[in-house]
């Protein structure tokens, strides 16, 4: 998923409502690198290389978390506090799953020696 789509996802959410690109896009850097930092591990470019063109970290399966996020913040900007609470719950909810499911799916192989036992 792009940032662009993102955006598109967003528009459907909340028709009319659509913040100024650079402004979502900052929103979205900071999200992206957020992720990067904490769950993949992933490089993040500088800001001024970050495109809305660019392949984003989380599968389709959690990409709504990008539109949530984006909703909060705009949410935040315009001082609707509760429709803010609303939206940021959805994102934790989103990106808690996400977290989990990146961990379960991207953990190193283990292996595991049993020895000295006799039964």
């Amino acid at each position: 998923m792009t940032g662009m789509q993102v955006l598109q996802m967003l528009g459907e959410m909340r028709p009319g409502s659509l913040e100024p690109v650079q402004q979502v896009q900052g929103w979205l850097y900071a999200l992206e690198a957020r992720i990067r930092a904490e769950v993949t591990g992933e490089e993040m470019p500088a800001p001024e290389a970050f495109t809305m063109e660019q392949e984003l970290s989380v599968p389709a399966l959690y990409a709504h978390l990008y539109a949530w996020y984006l909703c909060a913040q705009a949410d935040l900007a315009r001082g609707e506090a509760a429709r803010y609470n609303n939206s940021v719950t959805v994102f934790n909810d989103l990106y808690e799953g996400y977290t989990a499911w990146h961990t379960r799916t991207h953990l190193p192989a283990q292996k595991h020696h049993v020895t000295g036992i006799k039964g």
